[in-house]
Order: structure tokens, then sequence, then C-alpha cells
């Protein structure tokens, strides 16, 4: 056992010198070509330092090299290898600025090319709280004698991933698949024959769905700070709804409360539903990417019952909870964090 993990060690340490002596010959090879340039003996430097920008150099080393592998093409009048070696520049180094150093050959080809990320990728997840616009109301009661409310029960979440394309400077695109949560109540009050409230219904519903949506950002430049505002529409299905009903007398009467346990709902609901979004937020950017934080309103854009099945026969809704549902559309806002990956493509510009 000993024996073998010495030869491992062995082993290791060789790899590490051999790679030791390979960044030192490179940086020898670096120094080297560095005279040959300032002494305008340029056509070996491209031999010289292409092994080496493969491997063998640390970053600011690796970019100097190749500054001058595209500095000697320019000057030996080879144009087509400088504009390949400018390609395979932007591609390592997508993210590149122009430094006051730079040769003015140099940044000529430079921006000749454009190296913009029109496609990028991202994760996001976050917390909700949903909202509820009454639209007409129903009963097994006198509604117009009793009071009645909607409230969020707890807070939801969502999460997603994102694709995106920008289709003109400071405005994107953006494609997401979400699944997310949402939780409200609704709370009434029942009146008897003479209007006195005696009983109180809490209606409590869980919605999931997959949601699809598709909307415009346009970004404002601060440096690394962009912050953005958004519009655009959703379509959801739902995958499950789960409702609770309490019924309570609150007549001081000795009756007993009667509570349900969870049940699915989903033939009363509309599977596919539809949103407006308007919001903002603020994009941070990090190496390859950034980090956004998103604040948004989903307004909904049609009543969320199916009001072929509001009235089900036998249904435990009325005859047992004295509950029927009211046309309502479901509303909420919501805040996201993520991260956006982007996808740079390097071209010469016509």
């Amino acid at each position: 056992m000993i024996k073998k993990f010495c030869c491992i060690i062995v082993f290791v340490v060789g790899i590490l010198n051999i790679s030791f002596s390979q960044q030192q010959d490179c940086v020898f090879k670096l120094q080297e070509a560095e005279k040959l340039y300032s002494q305008g003996l340029i056509e070996e430097i491209p031999t010289l330092l292409n092994p080496c920008i493969e491997s063998g150099l640390a970053k600011e080393d690796k970019l100097q090299a190749y500054k001058l592998v595209i500095l000697s093409y320019l000057f030996n009048d080879e144009q087509a290898d400088a504009e390949n070696a400018m390609l395979s520049f932007l591609k390592r180094y997508p993210e590149y600025e122009i430094s006051p150093t730079d040769p003015q050959e140099f940044i000529y080809l430079f921006e000749s090319f454009s190296n913009i990320a029109l496609y990028s990728f991202g994760i996001s997840g976050g917390l909700n709280l949903a909202n509820i616009s009454l639209r007409e109301q129903y009963g097994t009661y006198n509604y117009n004698q009793s009071r009645q409310e909607y409230k969020t029960s707890g807070i939801g979440y969502q999460v997603g991933i994102n694709i995106n394309r920008y289709i003109a400077d400071n405005l994107e695109f953006v494609f997401e698949l979400k699944y997310e949560q949402n939780k409200f109540e609704s709370i009434k009050y029942i009146p008897d024959l003479d209007d006195f409230e005696f009983n109180k219904i809490t209606f409590s519903e869980t919605q999931t769905r997959i949601e699809m949506p598709l909307s415009a950002t346009y970004d404002f430049e601060y440096g690394k700070w962009k912050p953005f505002l958004r519009a655009g529409g959703s379509v959801g299905y739902l995958t499950n709804v789960y409702s609770k009903i309490t019924r309570e007398y609150i007549d001081d009467s000795n009756n007993p409360d009667v509570k349900s346990p969870d049940i699915n709902i989903s033939d009363y609901r509309n599977q596919l539903n539809f949103w407006g979004i308007v919001g903002g937020g603020i994009k941070y950017r990090i190496p390859r990417g950034y980090i956004i934080f998103d604040v948004r309103l989903n307004l909904g854009l049609q009543n969320q019952v199916n009001k072929n099945n509001r009235v089900l026969q036998g249904s435990e809704q009325i005859w047992k909870y004295h509950y029927i549902d009211d046309n309502f559309i479901l509303n909420n806002g919501s805040v996201s964090f993520g991260y956006v990956y982007l996808l740079y493509k390097p071209e010469r510009k016509q």
C-alpha cells in the first residue's frame, strides 16, 4: 500500500515538473518573440508562439502572445492569417476591452469584428404573493347581504430556465419555462334568514402550473449595472390545484366546525390561463454573464373558474361546505434572483 502511494506521488510530481518546465519554456519563447518583434524580425514569431498559445502560458502572457502573433501577420501582409488569429483570440477572450497600450493596427482589426452576445441562457428562482380580483359573486345564500374577502394564504414560489436574444441595442427578447405555485384563500361570512352572520367559510387554494412567459426587456447602461424594464405575456397550464375548506359556526352555537381534507378541484378550474407581465429589475455583469434581480407583476387576463363545472352534481363543496366558486382573476407579484450565461459569436463585420 505504501509502495503504491509513493508511486502515485512520484507520478504526480513528475507531471507537475513537466508542466512547470513547459511553462518556463513558453515564457522564454515569449521573451524571445518580444525581442524579435522589437527588431522587426517578425517572420518566425507565429511559429514560435502558436504552440504556447494552446498551452503553456498564463492568461496575461497568453494575451501578449496573441497580440504579437496577430501583429506579425499584419506586418507580414498575411491578412487572412491575422483575421483567423483575431477570431481565435475573440473566442477565447470574448469580453476583452481595448487597452491604451494596444497598437493601432491591432485596434483597427479588433474593431472590424463584431463580438456581441446575441444569445444567452439562465436559471432563476424566487417567491410570489397572489392577489385575487373578484369579478362575479356566487353562493348558496343571500350573497348580497354577505361579507367576503380574498387574500394570500401563504408565500408561493417559482423556478425556471430562460433563453434570451438581443434583437437591438439594449432590447432583448426573453422566453422562459417555469414551474410555479400560488396560494390564496377566500373568506365568506354567511348570513341567516334574519341577515345575522352565523357561518364563516374559509376556502384555501394552492395551484401549481407550468408557465411559459415571453417578454421583452430594455436595458439602461451604468457600467456593470444594468437596470431594465420588462413587458410581455404568459400562458400557464395547471398541473395540480387543491383546496381545503373550513365551515365555522360563529353564532355562539355549539355546532362543530366542518373541515375538509385536501380536495382536488382541477375540474372546477380552466386548465389554460393567460397573464400580462409588467416589471423591471437590475442586472450585474460578471465574467461571461450576469446576476439578475427581477420584480414583476403578473396580471390575470381571464376567469380562473370553469363555468361549465361550477355546480357539479354531488359536489361536496356545495352540500357539505356550502361553497360555490366566484368568478375571479388570479394576479401575483413576484421577486426572483437568477444567473445568465452569455453566448458570444465573434464574426467579421460586413
